[in-house]
């Protein structure tokens, strides 16, 4: 619809274009002539991008309020604190991509009244608002169906249940790790996503060999596997998602060979900080990053 007033200005001609964010309309721009003279070879002024400045105060609230939105629910998403727990360290790093705009992408790190230890990382596909809910709504769910399983891949599975009841045609891959006291063994499920990195005093860090299944929300009645793998005195765990190893203009393959050379049987906090100056450094990440380093703490004994 045409506003009234610009009529009664004398507009002879008037074109109406909608102004979107998304899906959203938040303005229109209108375009008009008091005579009929043909359009000049050169776009006029009135037609160029940006328009009126009148508008941009609004455009501007309206992206305020969504990033201020944004990282509320992030910061609501996220672990207020790591679990504190004897012979076991925890660290994690979470950056958000260049464009600002919230993603899928989380870490998780808690225990259950048995006492399993339980450290997942995840990403859900997409950006935006809608990413970020799901995301939120995933989280809860494998966190209240690790309350009823023991083993990571029934967790998995009832979770992807639910995504292909409630979020259909989402698509989320995800590592979950889980162990009990004395940590000293792990299970690990993954659906789909990139492979850990174990690092062991004396010896190079290696890729955990699990095979990965369908991300969740990809196939309906998977049956998901967990393989356990021994974690000694001093070894650290390392779970990421993709940003971290999606480098613009190079082969993954480049990027996880970058990281494997990165971690060390260190503390869980330096780990998180080599890594993300190694293949991070000072450029801006095109996608969403969040990285959980778990050490088993070495032996005290005799010192």
């Amino acid at each position: 619809m045409a506003n009234p007033i610009l009529w009664e200005k004398g507009i002879r001609t008037m074109l109406g274009v909608p102004l979107l964010s998304g899906e959203d309309v938040f303005g229109v721009l209108h375009v008009g002539r008091r005579d009929h003279r043909r359009s000049p070879t050169t776009t006029p002024s009135c037609c160029k991008w940006p328009p009126s400045r009148s508008l941009a105060p609004r455009k501007a609230r309206q992206l305020a309020i969504e990033s201020a939105a944004a990282t509320l629910l992030e910061r609501s998403l996220q672990p207020s604190r790591l679990p504190r727990l004897p012979g076991v360290e925890l660290a994690a790093r979470y950056v958000r991509a260049e464009s600002r705009l919230i993603g899928g992408d989380w870490y998780d790190a808690f225990t259950v009244p048995s006492g399993q230890l339980w450290l997942v990382v995840g990403d859900v596909a997409g950006h935006g608002l809608k990413a970020a809910v799901v995301m939120g709504r995933v989280k809860s769910a494998l966190r209240a169906y690790a309350l009823e399983s023991d083993s990571p891949h029934e967790a998995l599975e009832r979770t992807d249940h639910k995504v292909q009841h409630f979020e259909v045609g989402t698509l989320i891959t995800v590592v979950c790790v889980v162990s009990s006291p004395p940590y000293d063994r792990f299970d690990i499920c993954s659906a789909g996503h990139p492979p850990p990195v174990l690092a062991v005093p004396g010896h190079e860090a290696e890729f955990v060999d699990v095979a990965p299944g369908p991300p969740l929300g990809a196939l309906p009645h998977i049956a998901r596997n967990a393989r356990f793998i021994e974690v000694p005195e001093g070894a650290t765990l390392l779970l990421y998602t993709d940003g971290l190893v999606e480098i613009p203009n190079q082969l993954i393959d480049d990027g996880l060979h970058k990281l494997r050379s990165a971690v060390r049987a260190d503390d869980p906090a330096v780990v998180c900080q080599t890594v993300m100056h190694e293949l991070v450094g000072n450029r801006p990440p095109t996608d969403d990053i969040a990285v959980l380093a778990m050490r088993r703490a070495p032996s005290r004994t005799g010192m």
